[in-house]
């Protein structure tokens, strides 16, 4: 089996999640506010409810305006992620969700874990690299072990 081929793709804000965000926000503050005119009171609840919405509005935010900025590299061997920081640090991605234009990674590498949306518009000549190198590697493993169940002969 041959590795996908070698791929750099830049990483940074996504008006795609900003907007998921948004709708998703809105919609909690929509059905506090359906609450509160069903409910016909005000009260501590209410106040608890509309702190929480006003919270994750904040969150959200905070959470777009420090999304990761970067580049993330495959070398046809394993995955670097080049952020801020001077040199490139090692990891894995793994695909959360897949929305064919849009994906969701997680990125575990180093001490802790990342999440990047990812856009084809970014970078619409190496999204297919992308996808393919992505998806790839979770299939890598699998399909060794099951060439060798099948007396089938691995490639070196």
């Amino acid at each position: 089996m041959h590795n996908a081929p070698s791929v750099t793709y830049p990483v940074g804000r996504s008006r795609f999640s900003a907007g998921l965000m948004a709708i998703v926000w809105c919609a909690g503050l929509a059905a506090t506010g359906a609450w509160a005119l069903q409910a016909g009171e005000t009260g501590w609840r209410l106040g608890l409810m509309v702190a929480v919405v006003l919270l994750s509005g904040g969150w959200a935010l905070h959470a777009h305006h420090t999304a990761p900025a970067g580049l993330l590299r495959w070398d046809g061997q394993a995955w670097s992620w080049r952020g801020p920081a001077p040199q490139d640090e090692a990891g894995q991605p793994v695909v959360a969700l897949d929305l064919q234009r849009w994906l969701l990674l997680r990125w575990t590498g180093g001490r802790h874990s990342r999440w990047f949306w990812l856009a084809r518009a970014s970078a619409p000549a190496q999204w297919r690299a992308l996808r393919r190198a992505v998806h790839a590697r979770a299939r890598v493993a699998g399909s060794a072990s099951q060439d060798s169940r099948d007396g089938g002969e691995l490639a070196p």
